[in-house]
């Protein structure tokens, strides 16, 4: 399973997203406790603008790990993109607290674009 994480992560790289979901699929099924698969999985998923799928991955990832500042910040686009702003100003606000400013400000930026109003 570890080639086809690592597989997985390289086809992100390349943004050649539905490779990248069909690798890292394969993990979750046989590893469904593996963050890193699950964050990564959220990144394809939103990479196809699949915002509902990465939304869903994503939050695997953060149950899995509540302090991983990247399994918030697909989180946050996923649900900003879904027109859900309370909850993507929810892992903003986690990101925050984690100190993952870069992540922070890329999501800030996301949600005004996608679901503008007062933060």
């Amino acid at each position: 399973m570890l080639a086809h994480l690592k597989l997985g992560l390289i086809y992100n790289a390349a943004r050649r997203y539905d490779e990248a979901v069909q690798s890292l699929g394969l993990v979750v099924a046989k590893q469904p406790r593996n963050a890193e698969a699950f964050e990564n999985l959220a990144e394809a998923y939103a990479g196809q603008r699949k915002y509902a799928e990465a939304l869903a991955a994503s939050e695997q990832a953060v149950n899995l790990r509540p302090a991983s500042p990247g399994a918030h910040y697909f989180a946050g686009i996923a649900a900003a993109a879904l027109g859900q702003r309370e909850q993507a100003l929810t892992h903003l606000d986690r990101l925050k607290q984690l100190k993952a400013d870069d992540y922070a400000k890329l999501l800030a930026d996301f949600i005004e674009k996608k679901a503008p109003g007062k933060q």
